[in-house]
């Protein structure tokens, strides 16, 4: 799994499940201030609202 924040343009993309050609599940760019919800095995919520 990997968070990539994007500072200048104040979004986020959350890429996961990994393979061979790339990342399977990839959600964004979304905007600061939508939550990120990180799949197991960490099963949490982020607040992106400070970022």
């Amino acid at each position: 799994m990997y968070l990539l924040v994007d500072r200048r343009a104040k979004a986020w993309a959350l890429y996961s499940d990994p393979h061979d050609l790339g990342y399977g599940v990839v959600v964004g760019p979304e905007s600061f201030g939508t939550p990120v919800d990180l799949p197991e095995p960490f099963g949490l919520t982020l607040n992106t609202s400070e970022f």
